[in-house]
């Protein structure tokens, strides 16, 4: 059995706690969510419930309104708006109706249903003094939504149409209506007070509640911090430690030393043993990475590294795109092997023309890159002469083949860009319009 300390199950345990202790945490916040949520409903309720109360007693308000209007004036307007008021407008049923929507107490729905009923009462003085106007002034009754015949006393007939006039008014003035109205008042204050009641109980049994989650969400914080602060000097001691000791081993280059924990004694002896066995495969494994294995010279995976690093800085460089002309043709007239044969001898002048420091790739298929630091275009002429030698060669050699190259060179200011890439391989299209074998360099300077 291995000695140490295992990582794996100390982070095991861990974890296991901060799962716990976040799930604790989240019922908590939960339940404070809830709790918040369902005081703020009830805070919304209450101030509908009394925008409702205020809206009943508008209707009940207004309804009087307009029937002393038209006893003081005798406006038939008023009972038409009156009618309307009552039949279709309902403001004072539809405040009803929102209050037995909300979550409310049972006290309150009754207390504002009373205070509707009492307004109904009120209702027949109203259709009564209504109804004797109509008979003084000759109004045609019949035309609205309530008979209000049937609220007429006999002896309402027997009086004369002052008589009736001054009737209508003192029953809309009457002590008796005005008690009526006063009693409707009471029921709506007793509403409103039931309401400030049961709203100040519920707030105040909301914060209890809320205020004992707090600390248990507070105590879960608690327990959580100090499971990061484990976890911080775990982490510490038995992770970053060693990692820093590894890392210095990796700096030089130099086997790992064997901690106390068991992982890190896996990977230390792991690391050991395949430092012993790949520091001499080091290079030839780069090498394979970043070059082509049929040229020897740098492929397209190397293309990318390179140009990265020349980008966006203050360099005077060319870059020339070489194509090997009617390379299919060659491929399908004297087989790959040739084909093969003829992409070696162009790497091989190609790298034999250019300075130590300049960089050749094999871009892809029968293509090459030469990126040229430190030349500008005054220089150009350079590009020319050598790829027309380049192309006085491979005649001289490959007569059979006839192999010859096209080329397009760009030049550059301020490195490589994309745009340097784009106008070299215009240039290699011009150079295959006008007929192959030739080299075309543009004369702009990104």
């Amino acid at each position: 059995m291995k000695k140490g300390i295992r990582l794996q199950s100390v982070n095991r345990w861990l974890i296991a706690a901060t799962c716990i202790a976040y799930a604790c945490l989240m019922v908590l916040t939960t339940d404070i969510f809830k709790s918040y949520q369902s005081l703020q409903e009830s805070l919304n309720d209450y101030i509908a419930c009394q925008q409702s109360v205020s809206e009943l007693q508008k209707g009940s308000d207004y309804l009087t309104e307009r029937v002393r209007q038209l006893a003081n004036g005798f406006d038939a307007e008023q009972i038409s708006l009156y009618m309307e008021e009552a039949f279709h407008t309902k403001t004072r049923e539809k405040a009803l109706e929102e209050v037995k929507g909300m979550k409310l107490g049972a006290n309150l729905v009754n207390e504002m249903e009373h205070a509707l009923q009492q307004s109904y009462q009120l209702m027949d003085t109203e259709y009564r003094s209504m109804a004797l106007v109509c008979l003084a002034e000759n109004i045609d009754m019949s035309q609205y939504e309530e008979d209000l015949m049937n609220y007429l006393m006999p002896e309402d007939f027997s009086l004369s149409d002052d008589e009736k006039e001054q009737l209508a008014l003192e029953l809309v003035y009457s002590e008796d209506y005005i008690n009526q109205k006063t009693l409707i008042q009471q029921h709506l204050d007793n509403l409103n007070n039931l309401l400030i009641t049961e709203s100040f109980e519920y707030v105040d049994n909301s914060n209890r509640t809320l205020s004992s989650t707090l600390e248990r969400q507070q105590f879960m914080l608690i327990v959580i911090f100090l499971i990061n602060i484990l976890v911080f000097l775990m982490i510490l001691f038995l992770v970053l430690r060693p990692l820093q000791n590894h890392q210095k081993s990796l700096q030089k280059n130099s086997k790992m030393r064997l901690g106390s924990v068991i992982e890190f004694k896996d990977i230390a002896k792991s690391y050991n043993d395949f430092l012993d066995t790949t520091s001499t495969n080091e290079l030839n494994l780069k090498h394979i990475a970043n070059h082509d294995q049929l040229t020897g010279v740098y492929n397209r995976t190397a293309f990318d590294a390179i140009v990265s690093s020349f980008s966006e800085m203050d360099l005077q460089m060319a870059l020339i795109i070489v194509d090997i002309d009617d390379f299919k043709h060659i491929n399908d007239q004297f087989g790959h092997a040739e084909g093969d044969v003829a992409l070696q001898q162009v790497a091989k002048l190609l790298q034999l023309s250019i300075r130590y420091d300049d960089t050749l790739i094999r871009f892809g298929g029968d293509e090459f890159v030469i990126i040229m630091r430190n030349l500008d275009i005054r220089r150009s002429s350079i590009i020319a002469r050598k790829m027309e030698a380049i192309n006085e060669q491979l005649s001289q050699t490959h007569e059979l083949l006839n192999l010859s190259v096209s080329s397009g060179a760009a030049f550059s200011a301020n490195g490589y860009s994309q745009e340097l890439f784009d106008l070299a391989d215009k240039m290699l299209y011009k150079a295959k319009k006008q007929g192959k074998r030739c080299c075309v360099i543009s004369d702009k300077v990104l």
